[in-house]
């Protein structure tokens, strides 16, 4: 009997481990089919666990005027209640070194339910290529 519950948590978790990944991986293609063309990458990394499927990534747009760009992502809540978390757009240079910035900071965000928002970033110099997008809880829920 207790092999039996044994086996069956095993297998729960190695779901849950699955769906997980799954879900980060999918919102990271998605975001790569969004920048395709563009100059840029990005990859989205969730910090809290939970997080990942109460967010939807809803659209992308780079847009540009004049030398400045700027990257738009659009997030959308998934849940019937207002969600709280913060945001930090860490750009790396095309050899891979940081732009180091001081936009390294995070930013609060609250999104009502089933809601959306644009979470912005401005493209800190010239030779910045990729981005991370860190998203994590954050505030009273």
């Amino acid at each position: 009997m207790k092999r039996k519950w044994t086996m069956i948590f095993v297998f729960t978790a190695v779901v849950i481990m699955t769906f997980g990944c799954v879900q980060r991986s999918g919102l990271n293609e998605q975001m790569t089919e969004l920048l395709q063309g563009s100059g840029i990458s990005g990859v989205l990394r969730i910090q809290s666990s939970g997080l990942e499927s109460d967010l939807f990534l809803e659209d992308l747009m780079l847009s540009e005027r004049g030398e400045s760009r700027t990257i738009s992502v659009q997030v959308r809540n998934r849940l019937s209640r207002e969600l709280r978390f913060e945001y930090s757009f860490r750009w790396m240079r095309s050899d891979g070194t940081p732009v180091t910035t001081d936009g390294n900071m995070w930013l609060p965000q609250v999104i009502s339910a089933k809601d959306d928002a644009w979470l912005e970033s401005t493209v800190p110099v010239a030779d910045a290529k990729s981005f991370k997008l860190v998203i994590r809880k954050g505030g009273k829920q």
